[in-house]
């Protein structure tokens, strides 16, 4: 967990990904989608259509660790974009001090401020 904190770069994955996915699946697509090297330390973090689970997959100097989080009553706020293409990002300190992918703080909404 120390080694996924200070990660050189982060990476978003804007589409939702099929969370039946582990770390071959979830690696393959980051090689079929992008020119990014899987070992180069970086954090590769992917969403589910509910927008309640995130996967981080990186590599941890032996192999690759794949971190999950599932909110039970909440949902992450994750940026759309046309392309599949991933974005360098701090979203990886969504989950650790309250700030979103673009920089803006609070990044989970309550299902209830959702639904209206």
């Amino acid at each position: 967990m120390k080694r996924m904190l200070s990660a050189p770069e982060v990476y978003l994955y804007r589409e939702s990904v099929n969370f039946r996915k582990s770390i071959n699946g979830l690696a393959a697509i980051i090689e079929s989608d992008t020119d990014l090297s899987l070992g180069s330390g970086a954090l590769f973090l992917f969403t589910n259509k509910q927008r309640d689970k995130i996967k981080v997959l990186y590599w941890d100097k032996t192999g690759f660790d794949l971190w999950y989080k599932r909110l039970e009553k909440a949902k992450y706020k994750w940026p759309t974009q046309e392309k599949n293409q991933p974005r360098k990002s701090r979203c990886c300190r969504a989950t650790s001090d309250g700030e979103n992918a673009d920089g803006v703080r609070n990044p989970i909404e309550t299902r209830a401020s959702i639904a209206t």
